[in-house]
């Protein structure tokens, strides 16, 4: 029998990890096309918030199939975290433009 709630919480890290890696991927094909450094253009506020989403997937994902709860408190506050910096993010994008 599937374990529904557990393929959920995979579904989401893995979904997080797949994000990240397409978001550097496209950062990186960014980057060679425009003959800079991948790491100025993972700079640009678009990139660290796609990355900040993705990390946010990871650690919910984590936090559904964590069986301790203390690794689950971990988890949520490490996603907590990476939500208030993508909120900070988006503050700041709008304020600047």
């Amino acid at each position: 029998m599937i374990d529904w709630s557990s393929l959920a919480g995979n579904t989401l890290w893995i979904l997080g990890c797949a994000a990240a890696l397409a978001t550097i991927s496209h950062a990186s094909w960014q980057a060679s096309a425009r003959k800079e450094k991948l790491s100025s253009m993972l700079s640009l506020p678009a990139y660290q918030l796609a990355l900040v989403l993705a990390a946010i997937l990871f650690y919910l994902g984590m936090s559904w199939v964590a069986s301790n709860f203390v690794e689950i408190i971990l988890w949520l506050l490490i996603a907590a975290g990476f939500t208030a910096y993508g909120g900070y993010l988006i503050y700041q994008t709008r304020s600047k433009g």
